[in-house]
C-alpha cells in the first residue's frame, strides 16, 4: 500500500487507476454489495455523516448493518472508503457520498443462510 497522510492507498486502487477518475458525480450513483452486512458505525466508512445515503435489506441472514465477519464491509471500503479523513484507506469512489445498498445474504461466519436468499437479494 501506498502512504497518503495517514491513510493508505491500497495497491489495487492505482491499478484500477481510481485517483485518475473524478468522484464529483458519485452521489447520484448507487451500488448494492450483497455480502455479510455492513458495519453501520466503521469510521472510515460512508455514513449519513459525509452525506451519503445507506440503506439495506436484511437478505435472511440478520440484520443488514451488522457485519461480524468482516467481509462485507471490507469490500465496501474498497469501493466507497472515504478519502481525506486521515483514517484507514481510500475506496474507489472517496468523497463519501456514494449510496449503498447493502443486502446481507451470508450469516455471521461468512456462509449462506439459505439458498433463497441470494433470489430474494437480487429481486
Amino acid at each position: 500500500m501506498q502512504q497518503t497522510n495517514s491513510e493508505q492507498t491500497p495497491y489495487g486502487i492505482n491499478q484500477v487507476k481510481a485517483l485518475d477518475v473524478s468522484d464529483t458525480f458519485v452521489k447520484d450513483r448507487m451500488v448494492c454489495i450483497i455480502d455479510t452486512g455492513y458495519d453501520a458505525v466503521h469510521q472510515d466508512l460512508p455514513s449519513a455523516a459525509t452525506g451519503s445515503v445507506i440503506t439495506g435489506t436484511e437478505g435472511g441472514a440478520g440484520p443488514w448493518n451488522i457485519d461480524k465477519d468482516g467481509h462485507g464491509t471490507h469490500v465496501a471500503g474498497t469501493i466507497a472508503a472515504v478519502g481525506g479523513n486521515g483514517k484507514g484507506v481510500l475506496g474507489v469512489a472517496r468523497n463519501g457520498e456514494l449510496k449503498l445498498h447493502i443486502v446481507r445474504v451470508f450469516g455471521d461466519d461468512g456462509n449462506w443462510a439459505w439458498t433463497s436468499t441470494l433470489v430474494k437479494a437480487v429481486s
